[in-house]
């Protein structure tokens, strides 16, 4: 509960001269287990079930329109505008200088999950196990997508997770494994605001469904509305695979194969976006950019894979091992039940509907090699290495959009439009669209990883590792805007205006700005030196220290991240520090037994406390206009000097914001994830008392203490579609 909590950093203690009490939270977990024979000697069942309740206010911070803003809202004739604003709650306090709105909205949780496990032996050579898992999770996200009360969705979700495993013993030294498993996931969104668009004269197309579109005010940080709600999603994992394991001399062969057939059923509803660049657009009806697809959105997609291994583990002389291994996976290319896809083909500026989005990837052979040596032949010093090259099977989200595309769907985007007229512009045959296009080159996302590392035993109960560790990642997936003006700033010279006569599908229409397509041309890099010591529990004492340096590159981060990239005919530009890279970490844990002795009130004492440092997140700064490549919130700013920061991440995180400005018609050249956030410093502390009850009985009291010393921790979030910490210049006023 919150009783101990301390005060988050943004939940003000006043506002508007009135006190608010602390957040609220409230977490209960309970359960419990039974288990036992069910034929004794042979077959035997363990049960459990686990549950959550969790209700927790979380602080919400918006950006909001002032007083006078408001009066003029209510002074204007947009209808539109003033229809609006009583779902924007009215400033009580300010954020800098700028009217803001503190609050809090709740966020309930409510998990129950059960289990079944049997194992049955039905020789002495054969051996039946099954397990099944469910759960239903239900969650109100009320953050999510807004940053004011009053909108977000709520989740209702059902997992299911069934394996069965048959082992049959050939032999000493000859085992067969066969598993057959499944997996269920059925889940939906709901938005919580299910305001009717028309109600407040909002009009983009046929089908609407209830709830407000995103409305986005770029220069105060506004944000509120449904985006792609209601949805839900239907998977089911079938996995049949068999592993034989054969010991033969001083080699221990296994031999394997996976099949694994993955079915994604969705659908999903649009309302819509509106962008607004300021409060003065926002008054005006002026839309930067409007955006909804209108139409059928669902989907049946499938994705079958096919897998072959074979290792060895090879113990050339008892000091020295190798690590043998080669798979072969055939990820086959997705397919849809209804034939829904369709990509833009930017060879011949059309829509083109196709079987198969992107060619087979049926050539992954994946050698893996590896070696243990123990130097000194006395088991106090071994030396470890290894490689391996690993592919990975791409994820069904890659070509969901093209079942959006035209003719089920039409993609509408249009730009700097008054609000009244959007109604014409997204009923009856679209001026605009954005189809969504896929390379038809796209390869499976490949890593490599290598390492090299020594552990030499320090004492009898404590070692140390020190290594080198290394990752290249190839063929990765990113968006780019092939539509990218080809002179900044001048729409005309976009590559496509129209689709062209010869389009199978509403040949000659026009083209948004912006056409992302997805491609796998993206490549990622990581060296680390990790250093670690484990000491196992002696004199009272045991602990584990870990320190790594290292350094993640790449040109996005995230799959199906939106268009991050500054250039997209030049993703190299965008070639800077991960999103997630920190380039210093240390942990330390530990349980230490105090030395009290006696009788039970003062024996049994334990402190287990977990200290962890960590250096910052990078932070994206991008700008908010679309004049310069038809794409908002991608192009970086200029800076005239270094940007030094303060240290202090409540109050004006950049020491001098006065050297950045927004670049008119040309790139800027402060470099993607260039500057660092504020870094991590952590300290838990458990308090746990022991007392042996009876031989078989002991009574355990714990209190645990989280971020003991009280310190602001803060991570990096994500601001729309960008993955990191974004901070975003407003775009030019007008």
């Amino acid at each position: 509960n919150d009783f101990f909590d301390a005060r988050n950093a943004f939940n003000r203690k006043f506002v508007a001269g009135n006190h608010v009490r602390i957040n609220p939270f409230k977490r209960n977990q309970f359960g419990g287990d039974f288990g036992g024979p069910i034929h004794r000697g042979s077959t035997y069942f363990f049960a459990s079930y686990e549950g959550l309740r969790q209700r927790q206010n979380l602080t919400t911070t918006a950006g909001v329109f002032s007083d006078a803003e408001r009066a003029n809202i209510l002074a204007s004739t947009n209808t539109v505008a003033q229809s609006l604003l009583p779902f924007v709650p009215v400033a009580n306090g300010t954020l800098g200088s700028q009217p803001a709105f503190f609050s809090s909205a709740v966020a309930p949780v409510d998990i129950d999950q059960t289990t079944v496990d049997i194992s049955h032996n039905i020789s002495e050579a054969d051996r039946l196990h099954g397990y099944y898992v469910y759960q239903r999770d239900h969650r109100m996200e009320a953050t999510a997508g807004t940053n004011i009360p009053g909108f977000g969705d709520t989740r209702d979700g059902h997992r299911q997770i069934l394996t069965l495993n048959e082992t049959h013993v050939f032999s000493s030294n000859v085992v067969n494994e066969a598993r057959l498993g499944g997996n269920r996931i059925f889940i939906t969104f709901e938005p919580n605001n299910m305001t009717d668009p028309g109600s407040v004269g909002i009009n983009l197309g046929p089908g609407a469904p209830l709830g407000l579109p995103v409305i986005t005010v770029q220069s105060i940080g506004l944000g509120f509305g449904e985006r792609n709600f209601p949805q839900g999603r239907a998977d089911s994992t079938i996995v049949l695979a068999d592993t034989l394991s054969y010991i033969r001399g001083r080699h221990s062969f296994k031999f394997g194969s996976e099949l694994r057939n993955f079915r994604n059923n969705n659908f999903a509803g649009d309302p819509g976006s509106l962008t607004f660049a300021d409060v003065a657009a926002f008054i005006n009806g002026d839309v930067r950019t409007a955006a909804r697809t209108v139409g059928s959105r669902s989907s049946r997609i499938n994705e079958a894979a096919l897998d072959f291994f074979a290792q060895d583990s090879w113990k050339v002389r008892s000091y020295l091992t190798l690590e043998l291994g080669l798979r072969y996976a055939w990820n086959m290319t997705p397919s849809e039940g209804a034939g829904r896809f369709v990509t833009f083909d930017p060879t011949t500026a059309s829509l083109v509907q196709t079987s198969q989005p992107y060619a087979q990837n049926n050539k992954n052979f994946q050698p893996r090699v590896g070696f243990s040596w123990d130097v000194f032949r006395n088991g106090n010093t071994v030396l470890r290495g290894g490689y391996a090259y690993q592919v990975d099977q791409p994820i069904t989200g890659f070509v969901t959009g093209l079942t959006a595309n035209p003719p089920f769907a039409l993609p509408i985007s249009v730009s700097n439009q008054n609000i009244s007229a959007l109604s014409s512009l997204f009923n009856g045959t679209p001026a605009n669209i954005q189809p969504f296009a896929l390379d038809s080159n796209f390869k499976n996302a490949d890593i490599q990883s290598w390492n090299l590392n020594v552990q030499h035993q320090v004492t009898k109960s404590m070692g140390i590792m020190v290594g080198y560790f290394g990752t290249k990642g190839t063929h990765l997936e990113i968006d780019r805007n092939i539509n990218q003006f080809q002179t900044l700033g001048q729409s005309s010279t976009k590559p496509f205006s129209t689709l062209s006569a010869t389009s199978a599908f509403l040949p000659g229409t026009g083209l948004a700005t912006t056409l992302r397509e997805s491609s796998s041309v993206a490549n990622s890099s990581y060296h680390g030196l990790w250093i670690s010591a484990n000491k196992r529990m002696s004199n009272g004492l045991q602990f584990n220290a870990s320190y790594t340096w290292s350094h993640s590159i790449d040109e996005a981060s995230r799959n199906r991240n939106g268009i991050v990239v500054q250039d997209s005919n030049n993703l190299g530009d965008s070639r800077g520090s991960s999103d997630f890279d920190a380039r210093q970490r240390l942990v330390l844990n530990a349980i230490y037994d105090l030395p009290f002795k006696g009788n039970r009130l003062v024996s049994g004492w334990s402190v287990a406390p977990i200290l962890s440092l960590q250096s910052g997140n990078p932070i994206n700064i991008i700008v908010g206009t679309n004049s310069i490549t038809g794409l908002s919130n991608s192009v970086r700013p200029l800076a005239s000097a270094p940007l030094q920061t303060t240290g202090d991440p409540l109050a004006n995180w950049f020491a001098n914001p006065g050297v950045l400005s927004i670049p008119t018609n040309t790139f800027g050249n402060v470099g993607r994830n260039s500057v660092v956030g504020p870094d991590f410093k952590n300290l838990d502390l458990s308090a746990i008392k022991n007392t042996k009850l009876t031989e078989k009985m002991n009574l355990q009291f714990r209190v645990d203490a989280f971020d003991l010393f009280k310190r602001v921790l803060l991570i990096t979030r994500t601001t729309g579609s960008r993955a990191g910490c974004s901070h975003q210049l407003p775009p030019h006023s007008g």
